[in-house]
């Protein structure tokens, strides 16, 4: 019979791979199902990024399992733009993307693992463990991260609108609604994973969220010209809080949090 601390591979990776066969043939063609579409990459890769760093199981094969991850994404979009007879170029200008923001959180989730020694692991060995020895992933560190990604938000902003206002040209404000898009997903992936406090947690991340979203719309009202709606927008980011939100939640109730041990721990 499996064992408790293996149904999490089951659970987490059934609705994985129903969300995969769902993006295979969704046509991306009205703001809904567009928003699905990529909202669904976009935490998709999200997931894969944080399961690279965060655990469980050994790094040695949590890190190709979780680019092999991405790359299934994309036959999932190679499949959908030959069903749908979407752009030839799609496969590549989504690769690059999900690519793109796997790498960029993979700084701060190994900031997490490596630096902080915060890591997803079991909860009968945390309970195995006195609060001297293991110390949780709390409500002080999720309001300590969406600092941090509020912080980034506000650099890049600000540096977009200096390259944008010195070049004149459009693509920076682009540039910035995709890595916002990525770095404000993160506090969401956390917070279901907090031992204690998860709901409060969640409430936190998903009202950052929305007020990053906010600051998003903003910055694409500068834009003149064509380019995705707001409603594509607000569908996209909702689309991604939900998945990840979703598949955070089955590892949390599977007996799965944040937490780190005091002294160095083996990856």
């Amino acid at each position: 019979m499996l064992p408790a601390r293996y149904w999490v591979y089951v659970w987490a990776g059934a609705f994985i791979a129903i969300n995969w066969l769902s993006v295979t043939i969704t046509p991306p063609k009205e703001t809904i199902l567009l928003g699905y579409f990529l909202g669904s990459l976009s935490a998709s890769a999200t997931l894969a990024a944080a399961w690279s760093a965060l655990g469980p199981g050994p790094v040695i094969w949590r890190l190709p399992l979780s680019i092999a991850w991405v790359c299934m994404l994309l036959v999932a979009v190679g499949i959908n733009i030959s069903i749908n007879s979407g752009p030839s170029n799609g496969v590549f200008v989504v690769g690059t993307w999900l690519f793109v923001q796997w790498l960029l959180l993979q700084l701060p989730l190994w900031t997490l693992n490596a630096g902080l020694g915060f890591h997803l692991r079991y909860r009968e060995d945390a309970n195995a463990e006195s609060d001297a020895a293991s110390v949780r992933f709390g409500l002080r560190d999720l309001l300590i991260t969406m600092a941090i990604v509020g912080v980034l938000l506000g650099i890049i902003r600000a540096l977009v609108s200096g390259v944008q206002m010195a070049s004149g040209s459009e693509l920076p404000i682009f540039i910035f609604l995709g890595v916002a898009g990525m770095i404000m997903t993160f506090p969401l992936v956390v917070a279901p994973l907090m031992q204690r406090m998860a709901l409060p947690g969640v409430a936190l991340a998903i009202l950052f969220m929305c007020a990053a979203t906010y600051g998003e719309l903003i910055s694409f009202e500068q834009i003149a010209g064509p380019g995705p709606s707001i409603e594509d927008f607000i569908a996209i980011n909702a689309t991604s809080a939900i998945v990840i939100l979703l598949v955070a939640g089955v590892v949390r109730l599977s007996g799965y949090s944040l937490r780190k041990k005091s002294q160095p721990m083996n990856l």
